[in-house]
């Protein structure tokens, strides 16, 4: 056998990680095409995100060592008709199932192209920093493109939020992501009265400016199989939050974001009490700080609103919990530990939260050190003796620990 093949067939055994593509994918190109298809099969266990060209290797056109790439990223230059045609032409690219479009010079010609020509295996298409995502976002709508997740990231407007939700293309469309965008209620009351938010299995709009009329929308949405929602990043507030958990349209939801959404003690007291996500198995709730109450003591979850957070019986089917820069403190932290709801943990992040040796006492103490995969703990103030016993604990029992 080459031994270049044989190195690369080594390589591909292994565990998927970056360095470990990147020297497989700059020796590719010595390898025969039977050489390639051979370790292209070696490949089939890496996820399809991990085996990704750039725009630089498509300078001279796609190569027979594109077979083995299934995502594309051209982050620079033109991206124009021709180039988009080139790739979507290519039997060297027609396994590549993501492409993302980064670059800023991305015209509209190559949307049409690709709302046009895209090739079967493509499931996924990113857009960002892109000023034409507007105007893409109206092509795309209507075209039949068989991607499953569509991502705008910048320059993204209420317009494209508008035009995605009343579009009658994309039928194979499950996953919708916007992210530091320039959507606010508007663009998602227009998205939950549609049609489109009734197939969905996930919708991500976050660090954008939805607020509590865009989660009373998405609440009172017609019942949909929404499995992940996520808000981070927005303002939400307490009683946006509320909305949302109590929904009945909502119950399949198993994933809730709500980080930075300016919840405060209230949200999270609002939350615990009203939830009727009987399916959640993730739930972030990190730096919920309200902004708009700084001088009240409720301004923070604090321990009463993690206190209250504990005695949630609808806990009990959460998997993972984020509670990072919440200021829950040692009391919250035992509370915590000593709540019969969290037999289903299995990771938490509790960063960032003013805890101490009585805090991780309390953890060492309780069941739930015995059920962890991860903790995360970092930038808490935990004292050298409480922290070597952290350690010792997490590594006699397998956990990954942050700290």
């Amino acid at each position: 056998m080459n031994g270049l093949l044989e190195w690369a067939l080594t390589n591909a055994a292994l565990a998927p990680s970056a360095p470990r593509w990147r020297a497989i994918w700059e020796r590719a190109p010595e390898l025969s095409p039977t050489e390639l298809a051979e370790l292209d099969r070696a490949l089939a266990h890496w996820p399809d995100g991990s085996r990704v060209a750039h725009a630089a290797s498509l300078e001279d056109g796609p190569q027979p060592a594109h077979a083995l790439v299934r995502r594309l990223e051209l982050e620079q230059g033109v991206v124009d008709a021709a180039l988009v045609r080139a790739v979507l032409g290519s039997e060297h690219t027609a396994r590549v199932s993501s492409l993302a479009l980064f670059s800023m010079e991305t015209q509209l010609d190559a949307i049409r192209v690709l709302a046009d020509a895209a090739p079967a295996a493509l499931r996924e298409l990113q857009l960002a920093g892109d000023a034409i995502a507007d105007d893409a976002s109206e092509i795309l709508a209507a075209s039949a493109l068989p991607i499953r997740v569509l991502t705008f990231e910048g320059a993204t407007t209420n317009r494209s939020v508008r035009a995605i939700a009343a579009g009658t293309g994309l039928p194979a469309l499950d996953h919708l992501q916007y992210h530091d965008v320039q959507v606010d209620d508007e663009g998602v009351v227009a998205l939950a009265a549609s049609e489109r938010m009734a197939r969905l299995g996930t919708l991500r709009i976050s660090y954008a400016q939805v607020g509590r009329a865009g989660a009373e929308a998405l609440a009172s949405t017609r019942p949909s199989r929404l499995e992940h929602l996520d808000l981070g990043l927005n303002h939400v507030g307490h009683e946006g939050a509320r909305a949302l958990v109590a929904s009945s349209a909502l119950t399949s939801l198993r994933s809730l974001h709500l980080s930075e959404n300016r919840l405060g003690g209230p949200g999270v007291r609002a939350l615990a009490e009203h939830c009727s996500l009987e399916r959640l198995a993730e739930l972030s709730l990190s730096y919920n700080q309200d902004s708009n109450r700084l001088l009240d003591p409720d301004s923070m979850v604090g321990t009463d609103g993690v206190r209250a957070l504990a005695a949630a019986r609808w806990l009990r089917t959460v998997e993972r919990l984020e509670l990072a820069g919440n200021a829950i403190g040692d009391e919250g932290m035992d509370a915590l530990c000593t709540s019969p709801n969290l037999g289903g943990l299995r990771e938490l992040d509790v960063a960032d939260n003013q805890l101490g040796s009585r805090g991780v006492a309390a953890l060492l103490a309780s069941s739930v050190i015995d059920q962890l995969k991860k903790l995360r703990i970092e930038l808490n103030e935990l004292g050298d003796d409480a922290r070597d016993a952290l350690f010792d604990a997490c590594e006699a029992r397998g956990i990954a620990l942050v700290a």
